[in-house]
């Protein structure tokens, strides 16, 4: 693809709180989710220019110091997750989709909230990926990086929910099996 060049590479605000957790366009706002010490962090920038200054959620307001941010929820994963905002016949809230990448079965959760900084309800398991039984276990195989696709929605009713295979040692990586490494969408129905 010859005319795709590269723009430009900005640095993230210097945090202990890794910032490339998702990111979520709403109501004129881009919140930017982050982890760290097991924590799930929010920012926010008006618009979606993130290369202007952030501010960030301290649990009541927002301010300019990401020293003073305040988890919004208890994540234990690295990153592994997605924020959107749904709609159904419930009415509109925002779905926390991650998955439990180093657990055994490896499960993909949910939790929702009314607001896109929490609280957020109870982690629900809404999918247990059939890939660690299906294959030889000698390949290693594990699944991770689950995100929630609004956008590939058919109903309003549903989410389409993608989550990554992996083989993940060595004899997995030298599989001749193609159909392992490479992404698998799911839909969920949302009551």
């Amino acid at each position: 693809l010859p005319s795709l060049a590269l723009v430009g590479v900005r640095a993230l605000p210097s945090s202990s709180i890794d910032w490339t957790g998702s990111v979520l366009n709403d109501s004129g706002y881009s919140y930017i989710y982050g982890t760290g010490g097991g924590n799930l962090y929010v920012a926010r920038v008006l618009g979606t220019d993130l290369t202007v200054p952030w501010t960030y959620f301290n649990g009541s307001s927002w301010t300019s110091d990401v020293s003073t941010a305040n988890p919004i929820e208890r994540y234990v994963e690295t990153g592994h997750l997605g924020l959107t905002k749904v709609s159904g016949a419930f009415g509109t809230a925002y779905a926390l989709i991650s998955m439990h990448s180093y657990t055994k079965p490896q499960v993909v959760v949910a939790s929702f909230s009314c607001s896109p900084v929490g609280p957020f309800s109870p982690q629900q398991t809404i999918y247990v990926p059939p890939e660690q039984s299906t294959y030889p276990s000698i390949d290693g195989i594990r699944t991770y990086d689950a995100h929630a696709h609004p956008e590939l929605s058919t109903t309003s009713n549903t989410l389409v929910i993608s989550y990554n295979v992996d083989p993940a040692v060595p004899r997995g990586l030298a599989n001749p099996d193609a159909s392992i490494y490479r992404p698998r969408f799911i839909d969920v129905t949302l009551q």
